[in-house]
């Protein structure tokens, strides 16, 4: 893993004691979302900690299953709704999904407020963290998105582990994603985050209309736009080939 990126917790060994014998092949999708109580706990001892006495970024306290049990029904129904638009997600793209994810696994905020968020973890790789957003009258729709985003870090974490991306990872570039500067291999997952949401927003266009048509056809077009700026950045560092091989494919995509 390359110094630039800095995932949020790191402990292979707690890793290791969370997946093991979660590992294994899925007949669909919605079994990935992970609602048992003992499962989720697993997760939960380890994230739940003291603020002023963590070292995670962010001061992110994790915890699991709430937003399952102060929303009930609702809550299970937005994850199973938009878990199921995988669906209208490329072949590919979906293949890519149903082999590398493992566990979805529900957060909510250290205020104890769904707020959209979600994130990935190299020593959780097959595991989504995320949430539901609201506030937003399409919440199905940004969590399918969300997941595309977690599947792109995922994915490119996997790559990272065996092949370096940049020359000098000390460099920076923009991030789409946040629209500051980063290191480069943070402006690298952004980049790639940003195409895997814009073909997700593309893809739940097409079996929408009305106003939930619109809403993703703006996001698509949201995602285009900084994906252009953040390759563009990224075409201004000392890359590797193996960098410039996905860097090709994106702009195809951008």
């Amino acid at each position: 893993m390359e110094d630039g990126y800095q995932p949020w917790m790191a402990s292979p060994i707690l890793a290791l004691e969370v997946l093991k014998g979660n590992m294994k092949p899925l007949e669909s999708c919605q079994e990935r979302f992970s609602t048992d109580r003992r499962f989720l706990n697993s997760y939960s001892k380890f994230f739940v900690t003291d603020f002023g006495k963590t070292v995670l970024p962010f001061s992110y306290n994790i915890k699991i299953n709430e937003q399952i049990e102060s929303n009930g029904k609702q809550s299970i129904s937005i994850f199973e709704k938009g878990i199921s638009q995988i669906d209208f997600w490329p072949e590919w793209m979906k293949i890519l999904f149903e082999n590398l994810i493992v566990n979805i696994v529900p957060i909510c905020s250290h205020q104890g407020v769904e707020c959209g968020n979600s994130f990935t973890d190299h020593n959780f790789i097959g595991t989504i963290f995320t949430s539901v957003e609201y506030d937003n009258p399409y919440p199905d729709l940004l969590l399918n998105i969300s997941l595309a985003h977690e599947l792109a870090h995922n994915l490119l974490m996997i790559y990272n582990t065996g092949h370096a991306l940049f020359t000098d990872p000390s460099q920076t570039a923009y991030s789409g994603i946040r629209e500051v500067q980063r290191p480069v291999v943070a402006a690298m997952h952004s980049a790639v985050a940003l195409m895997y949401m814009s073909i997700a927003a593309f893809s739940l266009a097409r079996g929408e209309v009305g106003a939930r048509r619109a809403f993703l056809e703006t996001l698509q077009n949201e995602y285009r736009n900084k994906l252009k700026i953040n390759i563009e950045g990224l075409l201004r560092t000392s890359r590797t080939k193996f960098c410039d091989e996905i860097l090709r494919e994106m702009v195809l995509v951008a």
